[in-house]
This record gives structure tokens, sequence and C-alpha cells, in this order.
């Protein structure tokens, strides 16, 4: 298990309650799998529902890489972040937020993927690959040894 999954792990089995929420900057439907295309900006927006003095730590990772740790983060109570994927997939956004509930150190975290495809030429090319290696396979599957 990685440090990310360990923090998320760790937060969502806490019994304290889900104070942040990272969403895409564009929709309205936070928990829609959002589509780009690749070079395309991804934006997301990050809220933290309980006071901000409150954070001591926010850390934000794109799958396994670290994009941004600090105390002041979230200051403000919310915050914008973007990112320019290099490659197409399914890319997931993690927030972990370590904060201050009565004195005690509490973690909370949400996470949030995004769909970045190739370009259209590219895409095309690929669905007609494996179209065509689906009926290759399903030809070859259909025939039956005729010497036995």
């Amino acid at each position: 298990m990685n440090q990310t999954e360990a923090l998320v792990y760790r937060a969502h089995n806490a019994t304290n309650p889900r104070v942040v929420d990272i969403a895409p900057a564009l929709g309205d439907d936070p928990y829609a799998l959002e589509t780009y295309g690749l070079g395309q900006t991804i934006g997301m927006n990050l809220t933290f529902s309980k006071a901000p003095a409150l954070i001591s730590r926010v850390q934000v990772y794109h799958d396994d890489d670290l994009l941004v740790d600090s105390g002041s983060f979230l200051s403000g109570g919310s915050a914008a972040l973007s990112f320019r994927p290099a490659e197409a997939g399914i890319h997931t956004f993690t927030t972990v937020v370590t904060y201050l509930a009565d004195g005690q150190p509490m973690l909370t975290s949400d996470y949030w993927a995004a769909v970045v495809t190739p370009e259209p030429c590219t895409a095309l090319m690929l669905a007609l690959g494996s179209a065509g290696f689906l009926v290759r396979r399903r030809k070859a599957v259909g025939k039956h040894d005729q010497s036995m």
C-alpha cells in the first residue's frame, strides 16, 4: 500500500465526518466522470467546510504524485488547482487534509477522477484496431480442426 492509499484509508475509516470536497471546475455534478482531451488543462476546486484556521496540512495527489503539500493551501476555505496530463487514461486526484478537532489532529479526504482521451484521430484508430482484433478473434474461435 502506498502513502496516498494509507492516508485515504486512515481518513475514511475514522469516525470524523468528511469536511473536504474536491470537484471538477467544469460541470455541476461532482460525481460525474468528466472527460478531457489530451493536453487540455484539468481544473478542480477544493473546499473545506470547517474553519480554515483549523487546517494544519493539505496534501493533493495525482495518482501517486504529490502536487500540493502545504499548511496554507486552503487558508481561505477554498482553492483552485489545475493539472495538465501528459498521457491519456483515468487520472485520480486525492485530497488529504489534517485539521484539529477538539484539540486532536483529524484526517479527512476526498477523491475525484477524470478521463483523458487521446486526440480524435488516435482514438478512432484505437477503436478500429480493437474492433478488427475482436472480429479476427471471433473468426479464429469459430474455426474447428477438420483433420480429426
